[in-house]
């Protein structure tokens, strides 16, 4: 929902009515799928993909065909999973976090499901991403990231990483976009604590 702020001031000066309007619109970006978009005030200084670092940016396109970027959520707690068609995990992990993301998504927490591969092993297409959502009731943003792209800029920082993915994949970013876990599999209670320290 587009938040605007209408501020009227009426007065009299020399037996005439004033009005001054003034319009502060919320300056984050509105997709199709209404998530809860939370830009930070002031861009942070990216630095890596590694713990404890500024996460770099990336945009890929959701289930609805629209490109988001990861600085758009930039001021939430954000939960990033690595999927994929063929990951029965994925499957059954898939609304569990849905669950936890409505329970949440007010207290700026988001969920962005990354797809690496379809049931092919190929590319997903948007219908695949559609899909994904509808089999799960997925509201929060499920996004095409071919051949694990995005998610592997995290994984070679992580100096755990042994060159196997284990999906589902997942990678924790508090607010202003610092990597706090990565190349995990985390639980509801190990996710917490991230969102109640945001509040």
């Amino acid at each position: 929902m587009l938040l605007s702020v209408l501020l009227l001031g009426c007065g009299e000066k020399n037996g005439s009515d004033t009005a001054s309007d003034l319009i502060v619109e919320n300056p984050n970006p509105q997709y199709i799928g209404e998530y809860n978009t939370n830009i930070c005030e002031i861009e942070p200084a990216s630095n890596g993909y590694g713990l404890g670092d500024v996460s770099f940016d990336f945009s890929l396109v959701d289930q609805h065909g629209e490109t988001i970027s990861l600085s758009d959520f930039c001021d939430n707690t954000v939960l990033l999973v690595t999927s994929s068609f063929w990951c029965g995990s994925c499957r059954g992990e898939a609304p569990k976090l849905e669950a936890l993301y409505q329970q949440y998504k007010d207290s700026e927490f988001t969920v962005i499901t990354m797809i690496g591969e379809n049931a092919d092993g190929l590319s997903p297409t948007q219908e695949d991403l559609q899909q994904w959502a509808a089999d799960y009731g997925l509201t929060h943003p499920v996004v095409a990231d071919p051949d694990y792209g995005a998610a592997v800029n995290y994984l070679f920082a992580n100096p755990n990483f042994t060159g196997s993915i284990s999906l589902p994949n997942m990678q924790l970013l508090s607010g202003g976009m610092i990597v706090e876990v990565s190349n995990d599999q985390l639980s509801e209670t190990q996710i917490l604590p991230y969102i109640e320290g945001a509040q």
